[in-house]
């Protein structure tokens, strides 16, 4: 009988398990999802750089783009609290064509910014060890200071 119970449990609980991240996994998914939430505050100087009088602006139309977004994700969010992507929230609440159509737009978002990560760490990178823009490797890369 007690055997029947835990598996219904279990069955019946499918969002996040406890005890499953050791303290140290826990602190660098706490580490990792600091750092894009750090990102506007720490380049505030760049913004003011290139915006000029225009940075209160740039800050205002992006708070409220991000707060729409938060919106939307509450509103899903209200239908399920299990686990997963924003996928999981469209593939429940649209239509199935309009669902391929999100996770076919979420694969492309993930690919593009996989890929503008790359291109700005092999900028960065570049530039770090003055090597010029057009070069196409990163041999001997050594700081220069």
């Amino acid at each position: 009988m007690e055997l029947i119970v835990n598996e219904r449990s279990e069955k019946a609980d499918y969002g996040l398990r406890r005890g499953i991240l050791s303290p140290l996994e826990t602190l660098a998914q706490s580490v990792s999802t600091m750092a894009p939430t750090t990102t506007p505050a720490a380049t505030i100087p760049l913004v003011c750089a290139l915006a000029g009088n225009g940075t209160w602006l740039a800050y205002a139309l992006a708070t409220v783009a991000v707060l729409l977004v938060a919106l939307c994700i509450e509103r899903y969010a209200r239908h399920s609290a299990s686990p997963g992507s924003l996928y999981t929230y469209a593939s429940m609440t649209l239509p199935p064509w309009l669902g391929a159509t999100v996770a076919w737009s979420l694969l492309l978002a993930y690919v593009a910014t996989g890929s503008s990560v790359i291109g700005g760490f092999y900028h960065y990178a570049t530039f770090c060890c003055g090597m010029p823009p057009d070069t196409r490797t990163l041999q001997y890369c050594w700081p220069h200071w």
